[in-house]
């Protein structure tokens, strides 16, 4: 519904599928939504919604970003030949390269950042009414974030709309996001003319909110023989699940590349990154949005075998 802008490392934007609040042709991951229904209490809204049928064919599916980049893989959307969204680099190839090249020790290791379910401590929940302005009362993580980006999808000035916030109830970046429910309670609210209330369940929340992580790297670290770090490369995958969420292109890409030295001497950075569109739920940010990835990182990589390194000094700045 919302995304961050992204550049290519040719320049170019970042391909940004449309997304609609209500699949509309194909549905590209389990938990999509599909229809609303309105209803007068919860009980009559969960009956009437078991008599929506939905006949849905089974399409060609890929679950991993790795899986997405291969040639033949299935398309999730038009507008991202390839499945790719953002390619991104960072860092200066030759310099990196010759590093490598010159290096005493090189460590090379394949680490995979599992996706991980959010599982706020309150599941997501809205009250939308409609009187002089559409007014969305949630747990959200910035109102005027949100009130921008409701008003982008609702297609009204931003004056019409107003967000309103008090207990969150546990977010961590996955409640920042403008999602389905929020657009389809606010049009249901407009249309009827009375106050529509939404509220997630816990085993749904699993399928319909964002998830975090899901980033698969090869890490190289290239050392001078005292010990001292000469390079570092980065190079993999992001799976950022079936749509664009708020984040999602950050955490593999420019965050990776700010936190991956931490408190180290380490003169040349190379980060490579493909994000990748796969059939599953959306991934979005989640405590720390690739900080605690780019510190992973390092830490697994710089760490040798005792026996060997015992006597090399520490390669921490300073």
């Amino acid at each position: 519904m919302q995304a961050a802008v992204a550049k290519n490392r040719d320049g170019s934007d970042s391909a940004r599928p449309p997304q609609r609040p209500l699949a509309t042709g194909r549905v590209r991951y389990l938990g999509e939504p599909i229809a609303m229904v309105v209803a007068e209490t919860v009980q009559q809204a969960k009956d009437a919604a078991e008599t929506v049928f939905a006949d849905i064919d089974p399409l060609p599916a890929v679950t991993t970003a790795r899986a997405a980049a291969e040639a033949g893989a299935p398309l999730l959307h038009e507008a991202a030949p390839g499945n790719v969204c953002l390619d991104f680099h960072y860092g200066d190839t030759e310099k990196v390269n010759a590093a490598f090249a010159a290096a005493a020790h090189v460590t090379k290791l394949s680490i995979r950042n599992n996706r991980i379910v959010v599982s706020a401590m309150e599941p997501r929940s809205a009250l939308a009414t409609r009187g002089r302005r559409l007014v969305l009362r949630l747990g959200c993580q910035g109102v005027f974030g949100m009130r921008g980006g409701i008003a982008n999808v609702m297609g009204v000035p931003v004056e019409q709309v107003q967000v309103l916030t008090g207990n969150v109830g546990g977010s961590f970046g996955m409640k920042a996001s403008v999602y389905p429910e929020y657009v389809c309670a606010l049009h249901a609210a407009r249309t009827l003319g009375r106050p529509v209330k939404w509220t997630d369940e816990r085993s749904e929340s699993f399928l319909s909110d964002s998830h975090g992580r899901d980033h698969d790297m090869t890490a190289e670290l290239a050392l001078a023989a005292d010990g001292k770090f000469l390079a570092l490369r980065v190079t993999g995958f992001g799976n950022l699940g079936a749509w664009l969420s708020n984040a999602t292109v950050i955490p593999p890409t420019m965050n990776t590349v700010k936190n991956i030295i931490g408190v180290y001497a380490t003169p040349l950075v190379e980060v490579s990154s493909r994000c990748m569109f796969t059939n599953t739920t959306p991934v979005g940010a989640y405590r720390g949005a690739g900080r605690p990835e780019g510190n992973y990182y390092m830490e697994r990589l710089w760490r040798p075998p005792r026996a060997r390194w015992a006597s090399m000094p520490s390669p921490c700045a300073g």
